[in-house]
């Protein structure tokens, strides 16, 4: 045996301690989780623009505009409607998407390749048309062929993460400058009025 007694002032005041450390450590990080997805309070709902398509692949758009649609409603906990109803729309373009160079057997067949997907997009506040946060983002993914879906599996993984980047930055860009508005309002308004 240990040595150590599961009975005792200190064997509770342990448990309790452990007890409190791990609802602290779950606490903390579902409170980082949800950390970029924060939404502004003056926008109540969201919608999603068709992006359009600059690369060289067709049909990314549909799959896209699912996964930021996704990422709004599970992530960010967004009310969705359609962009013209919405409060702010974000809309944006794909700007490439293409196969990078991969790994041959020595009888010259693929091993393993992967995507690039680069994405921009922007926040657009419908009312007043003013674009309240733009970004861009590059993604690139690696893939086995004729493994775990592939290059198929590869495209869905790559516009998934594409989708919940463009998501967090837009918010935390949007945040940002909120919080600057919110900060100079509140000094205006302290400053003192001179004569």
């Amino acid at each position: 045996m240990s040595g150590t007694s599961l009975s005792g002032p200190h064997a509770l005041r342990r448990i309790c301690a452990k007890l409190a450390l791990g609802f602290l450590a779950f606490h903390l990080a579902s409170c980082a989780y949800r950390a970029g997805y924060d939404l502004p309070e003056r926008y109540s709902s969201y919608g999603v623009e068709i992006f359009a398509n600059s690369s060289r692949e067709p049909d990314l758009e549909r799959p896209l505009h699912d996964a930021l649609t996704r990422t709004l409603a599970d992530h960010a906990g967004a009310r969705i409607l359609r962009p013209s109803l919405a409060d702010a729309v974000i809309r944006g373009r794909i700007l490439t998407s293409e196969r990078r160079g991969g790994i041959r057997s020595p009888q010259n067949e693929w091993l393993e390749s992967g995507k690039r997907l680069l994405v921009q997009a922007e926040l657009v506040d419908s009312a007043s048309g003013e674009v309240l946060s733009q970004t861009r983002t590059f993604v690139q993914v690696g893939f086995v062929f004729d493994h775990h879906g592939g290059e198929a599996g590869a495209r869905d993984y790559a516009l998934d993460n594409a989708a919940q980047r463009l998501v967090i930055e837009l918010l935390q860009k949007l945040n940002a400058k909120e919080m600057e508005r919110s900060v100079s309002q509140e000094s205006a308004e302290s400053a003192p009025i001179t004569p």
